[in-house]
C-alpha cells in the first residue's frame, strides 16, 4: 500500500486522535527540508505559532483527512480541525531521491560546492513529490496605511513641536518617495528668541511680540541672511503620513506663547 505524508499544523497528539491510531511523522531534519521547499509552494513554516508538520498516512485514510463533509462532520463531532495544506506522495520521493544520490559526482566526500548543488537537487526532489492542497486560514493583518509627499530636496517645512510649543522651519535634505529627512534651521548654531533684536540684526524681519518679550512670533527670512543661517546638526528621518508639515518660505521662524 502506497504511502502518503499529509501536512498540517495540528499536533501530533491530535492527528493520533483523529485516526484513532499512533502515526508516523517526518524527521526533525527532513522535516525542516520539507517546509522550506512548502514555502516555495506558498505554505509558510510557521504560521500563528503553529509549525507544519508532516504525517504518514494511508490512501484510505488520506481521502478521510482531505474530504471536506468528512472534515465537516469531525469538527462537529468535536475533533481537532485538520486543514490539510501539503501532499507528499512517498513513492515518488523515494525514486526521485534514489536518483539523485545515484549520481556519480554525490558519491563519497564532496567539496562545497558540489555539496550544495547537491541540497539543491534534494530539494527539487521532495518538491517533485510535494502538492499544495489547501490554504491556511486567513486573518486580517492591520497594516499601516502608506501616505508619499510632495517634497523635493531644497524645500522648506514648518515643523511643530521639536521645542516645546514652538514652531521651527527645517530644510529637506533627502526624500524617497515615502520618507523624507531634515535639518532644523538656526541662527549662527543656535535659536533666536528676542524679536526686537532680530529686527536690529538682520534683513526683513517680519513677526510679533508682546510686552516684555513674554511671547513672540516672528521669522527671519533666509533671503538676504543667508549667511547668518545654519542648520542643526541632527538629521530627523521621517515618515509620509496623512498630513504632511507644510512647505513654507525659507526662513527661521521662532515662536512662543505662555503656557507652551
Amino acid at each position: 500500500m502506497n504511502t502518503l505524508y499529509i501536512g498540517t499544523r495540528i499536533t501530533h497528539e491530535d492527528i493520533d486522535k483523529l485516526l484513532n491510531r499512533r502515526v508516523g511523522r517526518l524527521s526533525p531534519g527532513f522535516a525542516k527540508c520539507c517546509r522550506k521547499v512548502a514555502m516555495d509552494k506558498g505554505i509558510k513554516q510557521t504560521e500563528k505559532g503553529k509549525r507544519l508538520e508532516f504525517y504518514s498516512v494511508t490512501n484510505d485514510e488520506f481521502s478521510q483527512l482531505t474530504n471536506e463533509s468528512s472534515q465537516f462532520l469531525s469538527k462537529l463531532a468535536g475533533k481537532p480541525d485538520l486543514r490539510p495544506l501539503i501532499a507528499m506522495d512517498d513513492e515518488i520521493l523515494s525514486v526521485k531521491l534514489k536518483s539523485v544520490d545515484s549520481k556519480l559526482e554525490y558519491q563519497g566526500s564532496m567539496e562545497r560546492s558540489v555539496y550544495q548543488q547537491y541540497e539543491r537537487d534534494i530539494r527539487s526532489a521532495i518538491s517533485e513529490s510535494i502538492t499544495k492542497i489547501g490554504d491556511d486560514v486567513g486573518y486580517i493583518k492591520k497594516t499601516r496605511p502608506t501616505y508619499t509627499h510632495n517634497y523635493t530636496v531644497g524645500d522648506w517645512i514648518e515643523v511643530r513641536g521639536d521645542y516645546g510649543g514652538i514652531n521651527c522651519h527645517a530644510k529637506i535634505i533627502k526624500t524617497t518617495p515615502k520618507t523624507y529627512s531634515y535639518q532644523l534651521a538656526q541662527i549662527n548654531g543656535k535659536r533666536w528668541n528676542n524679536f526686537e533684536s532680530a529686527k536690529q540684526f538682520f534683513s526683513n524681519v517680519t513677526g510679533r511680540s508682546s510686552a516684555c518679550n513674554q511671547d513672540w512670533d516672528f521669522t527671519i527670512p533666509f533671503e538676504n541672511n543667508e549667511s547668518e543661517f545654519t542648520f542643526e546638526s541632527v538629521t530627523h528621518n521621517k515618515r509620509a503620513a496623512e498630513r504632511n508639515p507644510s512647505i513654507v518660505v525659507p526662513g527661521y521662524r521662532s515662536k512662543h506663547q505662555s503656557g507652551d
